[in-house]
């Protein structure tokens, strides 16, 4: 049976249900902070009718980040939070100085349709009435891969793939407008699904957004938008893309589900696969069980509660909570447990084990008491120092700061603790505090502390275990690129100019990197080589289009229920499609391919007008490269 796994109800309001935590819970502090200050004014502008003069949120305090850290967090919190429809994915920022101190401050775009408080809250009420009626639909179905199939099909039977429309990386232009391209689609995707309590994200490349939802333990990608007949060319709804795994996505799309390094470590991997076709979902395996609640266990220490916990299950990761919600990792704010911690009388522990493969255990918890701390007998000789953290060994890439070693050591009654860090076992001079960060240096070093506990010139010592430091060459597989992905055909070679950035800063090409193209003169999928250079190191390929010239001369002659049309050639095609339609604005229907530059569309209605394109194509490796539509003309069939 598939497990729907409650979410917590910590809420600011109604609306955050639809917010997935699964990357918030991974973020530092700091982060979370911004994150948090974020929300309270995105909710604002949701519930509120104030309007928006700047184009931007009020800005608010990015708690210590860094501009490239915030604009991050800023970017995790527009994919994680669909139900402010309103945004677009883009920050900026200014510098205040508070009580003496120059601090950042960010806001986060709103689309120019909102930023009337009226319109907003007419808009509001407009996207809620349909978000309440697809989500009774959803209701109906008992199983999470039902409820998933519901809100796919709801999402691809009634909207249109639409790069021109107004809100299109919107879920309100999803459910309100009826038209979005991928990110729309993905964002009220992932609003159905949390909203029902099914644990998913969306994710991103440098050209498109889709899914990636936990069932039954296991994580899988699916992508509403290339199930739609509208944006795929099929004629029903498909689901060559529900419930995939990483393996197979990239087989289907290529580089187009090569995730951003923004997702690096921080989303999870889809290693299972549905064997979906293009008109069944396929058959996902059920879990293999529920996992057993952690065991949370409490010594009382001078400074509190000392609280531990452990799992009897290899690999299981524990989430918990101190305030009495239900802890879990992507549908409530919950932490991860990474070791021991402190807690005060009255506080309420909760946990739960989560393991990929398996059904989240039951939560298991623990209040502390209400007591006084007992006052400590003195003692003459100093406490031996006991490690409760060790320093923890990393690997970072030359550019990137390390982050701060750290050893945290269990409060002593007696004496006075002091540090001396070491690497290559030669002492550092300077390094006399429970952190140290290491110097960017390439290669690799080991890193200890010698804790010391003096009371009246005895001393006790303890020596942590050491933690190995690498930092590498950055690869500029991990950098993100620009470029115009697509070029229509000139019968020469095309070379597209493509610009390669770490964070904001430009890489200067043959200094940091050089391209090599292929395949770049016929019409089909051209691939640039990316090769690292000086500071960078491997390779990155990107493809672009090469799409045939757009077909001219287009005519159509009526016939007694049916018309003739014709065009001229085009340079570099095999075939051609013919569209028609009783709009020309409306949905067209393909009346076939030829390989000639003529074709008579039969079966038509008599003294009816009827509105006609054509494209060009030319198949490249089993794939359609199609060229521009031409000009629509019209006939009123005799």
């Amino acid at each position: 049976t598939m497990q729907v796994q409650a979410k917590s109800s910590m809420y600011q309001s109604k609306w955050d249900k639809y917010s997935t935590y699964y990357i918030y819970n991974q973020l530092s502090e700091q982060e979370q902070a911004f994150y948090d200050e974020l929300n309270t004014a995105c909710l604002s502008y949701l519930t509120g009718t104030k309007d928006v003069t700047t184009g931007y949120t009020e800005y608010v305090p990015t708690h210590g980040l860094s501009y490239e850290d915030a604009t991050k967090v800023g970017e995790i919190f527009y994919y994680s939070n669909p139900q402010y429809y309103f945004l677009f994915n883009r920050t900026t920022g200014l510098y205040r100085t508070v009580n003496g101190k120059k601090e950042l401050y960010m806001g986060i775009g709103i689309e120019p349709p909102f930023h009337k408080g009226e319109d907003r809250k007419k808009a509001t009420e407009a996207f809620e009435e349909v978000l309440v009626e697809w989500e009774a639909e959803i209701a109906k179905e008992t199983t999470v891969v039902a409820k998933e199939k519901a809100a796919h099909d709801l999402i691809v039977l009634n909207a249109d793939y639409d790069m021109n429309a107004v809100n299109h990386q919107s879920a309100y232009g999803i459910m309100v407008e009826k038209r979005a391209v991928c990110t729309g689609y993905a964002n009220a995707f992932a609003m159905l699904m949390n909203g029902a309590g099914i644990e998913t994200i969306t994710v991103s490349s440098n050209t498109h957004a889709w899914n990636q939802v936990r069932v039954d333990g296991n994580w899988y990608s699916i992508d509403a938008t290339a199930d739609d007949p509208n944006y795929g060319g099929a004629s029903k709804v498909q689901y060559r893309f529900f419930n995939r795994s990483d393996a197979m996505l990239s087989s289907l799309g290529g580089s187009t589900y090569s995730k951003l390094s923004l997702w690096d470590g921080i989303t999870p991997a889809c290693t299972k696969d549905s064997n979906a076709t293009r008109y069944s979902i396929g058959t996902i395996p059920s879990a293999k069980g529920q996992l057993e609640a952690p065991v949370i266990s409490v010594a009382e220490e001078k400074e509190g509660t000392f609280v531990t916990m452990t799992s009897s299950v290899p690999g299981a990761e524990i989430y918990y909570t101190l305030d009495g919600k239900t802890p879990a990792k992507g549908n409530s704010k919950a932490k991860k447990y990474t070791g021991g911690f402190y807690v005060q009388p009255g506080t309420k522990v909760q946990a739960v084990c989560i393991k990929e493969e398996y059904l989240d255990s039951d939560t298991t918890g623990y209040v502390v008491p209400e007591k006084p701390v007992a006052t400590p007998t003195p003692v003459q000789q100093p406490d031996q120092p006991v490690i409760k953290v060790q320093p923890i060994s990393s690997n970072y890439t030359l550019g990137e700061q390390p982050k701060a070693l750290s050893v945290v050591v269990a409060p002593v009654n007696n004496g006075e603790v002091s540090y001396q860090w070491y690497k290559n076992n030669k002492l550092v001079p300077g390094a006399t505090k429970s952190t140290y960060t290491p110097p960017i240096t390439l290669g690799s070093a080991k890193y200890h502390c010698v804790i010391t506990n003096t009371l009246q010139g005895n001393t006790k010592s303890v020596t942590s275990s050491a933690a190995v430091i690498r930092i590498d060459k950055r690869s500029i597989s991990d950098m993100r690129t620009t470029y115009a992905n697509r070029h229509v055909y000139t019968g020469n070679t095309i070379s597209p100019k493509i610009t390669v950035l770490d964070g904001k800063k430009v890489l200067v090409q043959n200094r940091d990197y050089k391209v090599k193209y292929s395949n770049h003169r016929n019409a089909g999928v051209a691939v640039a080589t990316i090769e690292g250079m000086g500071d960078y190191t491997g390779t990155k390929k990107v493809t672009f289009a090469i799409v045939p010239t757009q077909v001219k001369g287009v005519s159509a002659k009526a016939q007694k229920n049916a018309a003739t049309v014709k065009w001229k050639k085009v340079a570099g095609v095999s075939h051609y499609e013919v569209s028609y339609s009783t709009s020309k604005q409306g949905r067209y229907q393909v009346a076939g391919n030829y390989t000639t530059t003529t074709a008579t569309i039969k079966k038509l209605s008599k003294k009816k007008t009827y509105f006609v394109k054509v494209r060009g194509y030319k198949v490249v490796k089993g794939k359609k490269v199609y060229g521009g539509y031409s000009t629509v003309v019209s006939v009123k069939v005799k």
